[in-house]
């Protein structure tokens, strides 16, 4: 078996898989805070490796940064399921336009008119990332009283007009 390199060495060989680490972790904190991060999850791996368990080093440091990413994700965000790795930074888009602003405005208030329990649903599922197993559990109901709850919701605001629209 071949010794392990020293830190410093693994640590300017594995940049890709610790700025790729870092770029998981991007969204939900500063660059820099995520590269930080990545970077002692890295010497953690380097530390914790041991050689005598006959695994291959690159393999075992892309389970454990990928594990240890995931498990601060969750961590971050205690009533989310994380399924997957987060999806990648997009820059926003162009500048809202009047029309969308205005668009914005009619959902408003056609949310306003909504029931609470519709809304507290909605805020469940859209606000804090909620399926509909933990909407129901957090709201105390059944999923599929969520389902109706939401497609009622649905039906209410196809149908609610606005003041001063054209419909």
């Amino acid at each position: 078996m071949t010794p392990t390199p020293p830190p410093a060495q693994l640590l300017d060989q594995y940049q890709p898989l610790i700025k790729a680490t870092a770029a998981r972790l991007y969204p939900l904190l500063d660059f820099d805070d995520a590269y930080q991060q990545a970077v002692l999850f890295f010497l953690e791996a380097i530390i914790d490796f041991d050689p005598a368990y006959h695994v291959y080093l690159p393999l075992y440091l892309k389970q454990r940064l990928s594990w240890r990413a995931f498990n601060l994700r969750r961590r971050l965000y205690p009533g989310r399921e994380i399924t997957g790795p987060l999806l990648p930074y997009h820059e926003p888009a162009d500048p809202p336009t009047v029309s969308t602003i205005e668009s914005l405005l009619d959902l408003a208030t056609s949310l306003a008119t909504a029931t609470p329990t519709q809304r507290r649903c909605l805020a469940a599922l859209i606000r804090h990332d909620f399926d509909a197993r933990a909407a129901a559990k957090a709201l105390d109901i059944t999923p599929r009283s969520v389902h109706r709850i939401m497609q009622r919701l649905r039906t209410h605001l196809k149908n609610h007009s606005v003041p001063g629209d054209s419909q």
